[in-house]
């Protein structure tokens, strides 16, 4: 493979690895596939992705449950939650320690 294909073939997988990722909380440079906003990493590909398990901050979000230190969602049809630093991310909305997604 030449330079350029390989390069090609980056991008490919970085688009397919982000293609339903969420914000993440910035710490340092947000990673390739990734633009910065405020205290967030917003992913370049932003489509509406499942809920994940979050880390617990506080009492868990409607629609999840605590298991461990971790908030479980309960179906797929909850709406994903990130950990709330600083403001949230442009279509989420805060609520108790979470940014959740519109």
């Amino acid at each position: 493979m030449n330079k350029s294909s390989c390069t090609l073939f980056a991008l490919i997988i970085t688009a397919a690895v982000h293609a339903d990722a969420e914000p993440l909380v910035k710490n340092g440079n947000c990673p390739m596939g990734y633009w910065e906003r405020g205290s967030y990493c917003i992913p370049l590909n932003d489509t509406h992705a499942a809920a994940e398990p979050v880390v617990k901050n506080g009492d868990c979000p409607m629609g999840y449950w605590t298991r461990g230190g971790y908030c479980i969602p309960l179906n797929d049809t909850v709406n994903p939650v990130i950990p709330k630093v600083g403001d949230c991310p442009m279509g989420y909305f805060w609520k108790n320690n979470y940014c959740v997604k519109r």
